[in-house]
């Protein structure tokens, strides 16, 4: 390999790339996007040119790079899921490969940071893209030492030749990096597939009051709600509150879930220990049939405690803790009536052991109580999508 040198211009360009992929991932705009596809692109195709016309080491390492990158530049841009939500920024990777599992699994970690989540979808989407091209990029090169390894193995066998030991240990290392590779590769391809039952996320009795009571085509409709919830949940390490450990009987807490018909689903907790008033907030990038997504935003942080007891104020102005009777009559009435409505907002709230859950046909207090939730949170959901009610100020 003493042959394959690097050259200045070469460093540079390598430098050069690097730096645009780099700023892509951080920026996740358009204009950098194109600007690493052109790159790439462009670069493979310099790679054929140069597979034909360089001699030796080099002549052979643009060979393996123009074959292994233009192989996974077309693999990886051809999706056989025929069932696939076009929605999802995802849709356009090869799902069969490993490389677009990983690739998903380390956006949330790379993706650059917002509040407004009407702008998390084109943010995944160009990450996924500048990744999918830097690994396209990788395995070129990959490709392109593959190649110069076998066309020197000739010299490789006759130095082994001379020093068996130092043969032995090189194949030795060869086969457990493959061990490893094959070990890994089932777990890699299996992320987010094979995924236990989510816990119920509201109590036995309660439900059963409501399904026992409605048709059984709607009965059926309800489950498949309770079950996308309960993923969501899940997939933003939310436990339920309605079986909360003794330990936890002291503290006062409101969570708000929203599923929004046609943006990203949002989670907001605040909860009381002693003189301290957390929020939590998390938002989820999709929601795609019944793939919960990957979280975009997740942030902890105090609130004083006006603030809190606004909150109070809100929830016992809404009568929040008044019995369940009412609401699932109604909810029933309206579903035989067929006005069946998908859950879309839930309040829950906890304090001393008490649980109360409001999901079935919030009212319009119960609303300004979430629209008051969103606000404290610094969550901008656009205005087509938020609740419809006059939105409360968190003064």
């Amino acid at each position: 390999m003493k042959s394959l040198r690097t050259t200045i211009p070469g460093l540079m360009i390598a430098v050069a790339i690097s730096a645009v992929a780099i700023t892509a991932l951080r920026t996740a705009s358009d204009l950098y996007l194109k600007m690493t596809y052109s790159a790439v692109t462009s670069l493979l195709l310099f790679a054929i040119v140069a597979a034909r016309y360089r001699r030796g080491n080099k002549g052979a390492f643009w060979f393996g790079f123009a074959v292994f990158g233009w192989g996974y530049f077309v693999l990886s841009s051809v999706n056989n899921d025929y069932n696939r939500n076009f929605e999802d920024p995802q849709a356009r990777m090869n799902s069969n490969l490993i490389t677009s599992n990983l690739i998903c699994r380390l956006v949330p970690l790379i993706r650059k940071s917002t509040y407004e989540i009407d702008k998390i979808e084109h943010i995944t989407e160009n990450t996924i893209g500048v990744a999918d091209l830097l690994v396209t990029l990788t395995i070129a090169m990959s490709g392109g030492l593959l190649a110069v390894l076998l066309r020197t193995r000739r010299r490789r066998n006759r130095v082994a030749k001379s020093n068996p030991s130092r043969y032995r240990a090189t194949n030795a290392i060869v086969v457990t990096l493959i061990l490893i590779g094959l070990g890994a590769s089932p777990r890699i391809a299996a992320l987010g597939y094979f995924n236990p039952p989510p816990p119920p996320i509201f109590p036995a009795e309660t439900t059963k009051r409501i399904k026992n009571n409605l048709y059984e085509s709607y009965q059926d409709k309800l489950d498949e709600e309770y079950d996308l919830v309960a993923r969501l949940l899940v997939q933003m390490n939310e436990k339920p509150l309605w079986n909360r450990p003794p330990k936890d009987h002291d503290s006062s807490l409101f969570r708000l879930i929203w599923k929004g018909q046609y943006t990203c689903p949002v989670c907001v907790r605040i909860e009381k220990q002693g003189e301290f008033v957390e929020l939590h907030v998390v938002v989820l990038d999709r929601v795609a049939d019944v793939a919960p997504g990957r979280i975009a935003i997740e942030r902890r942080f105090q609130i004083d405690e006006k603030r809190w007891r606004r909150l109070i104020e809100l929830a016992t102005e809404g009568d929040f803790w008044k019995s369940d009777e009412a609401e699932i009559e109604s909810f029933v009435n309206k579903s035989d009536q067929g006005e069946f409505r998908n859950i879309d907002l839930i309040v829950e709230g906890y304090q001393k052991g008490r649980y109360r859950v409001n999901f079935l046909n919030p009212d319009p207090k119960t609303r300004i109580l979430a629209s008051y939730m969103i606000d404290l949170s610094g969550v901008k959901i656009p205005s087509s999508e938020m609740f419809d009610t006059d939105r409360s100020s968190p003064e």
